[in-house]
């Protein structure tokens, strides 16, 4: 955890504060809504089904003020496209994902060292105990950097390089999409126009892709990509 930054909230200021969680009711259900207002009575929990949706919401309700808006793990591809985007819309409060998958999570966590603006994002699991999420969002409203327990291992270990003893979960759906395309030889450019994504996405993949398998750069991570498949005996590629 990263502290030391100063308050978004005061234990006199939650009456004009508000938690806008973006995404559906299957990942931020009604229940964990009640169980946050039950805990922070003087706080707006709500939620809206869109990340398009935000912006007019907060126009809507411009007397509150914004402590956190918390985007669903499915919006991460899209925050690493138009990170600025996300930032302004959580202003003048904190953007927040909250995740269940730690392998989506840590992927964002790692983009943030290629992307500094990005350095202010929360983190929430949502996979935990229930009184570990609500403090955990009690530290986030407070102004708290948390780095939840399970993302630091996947941050720090050293990836083995034995093709045939790799996870198979090492890597997301999307990171092996990539690594395949990788593999053929095929270029940043090309796989970006390829996945309908930008560049700089993919570059963040690759980013990631290379410090997971350990591995110094595109050819040894094709030469990964190949000995997995032999070991494999068929396409390493997910779906």
């Amino acid at each position: 955890m990263i502290s030391g930054e100063p308050a978004l909230i005061g234990p006199r200021t939650f009456s004009k504060c508000s938690v806008t969680f973006a995404g559906s009711a299957r990942q931020f259900s009604d229940r964990m809504l009640s169980a946050l207002a039950a805990e922070f009575p003087d706080v707006d929990f709500d939620r809206v089904e869109r990340i398009g949706s935000v912006e007019q919401h907060c126009r809507r309700d411009a007397g509150r003020r914004p402590v956190l808006l918390v985007i669903d793990e499915e919006d991460i591809d899209d925050l690493l496209e138009r990170s600025d985007h996300y930032v302004a819309l959580a202003e003048p409060g904190r953007l927040v994902v909250g995740y269940r998958d730690a392998r989506a999570a840590s992927g964002l966590l790692s983009a943030i060292e290629m992307q500094p603006s990005l350095l202010r994002i929360g983190f929430l699991p949502l996979n935990v105990q229930i009184d570990a999420w609500i403090s955990i969002t009690r530290l986030l409203m407070c102004g708290e950097i948390v780095y939840p327990q399970d993302l630091l291992p996947e941050r720090f270990r050293s990836a083995p390089t034995d093709a045939a003893a790799i996870d198979g979960d090492l890597l997301t759906p999307r990171e092996w999409e990539i690594l395949e395309l990788v593999a053929t030889g095929m270029q940043n450019k090309l796989i970006a126009r390829d996945l309908s994504v930008s560049e700089h996405t993919v570059k963040l993949h690759v980013h990631n892709i290379l410090r997971k398998l350990g591995v110094p750069n595109r050819t040894g991570a094709a030469q990964w990509y190949a000995k997995c498949v032999a070991a494999s005996g068929r396409g390493a590629r997910r779906e």
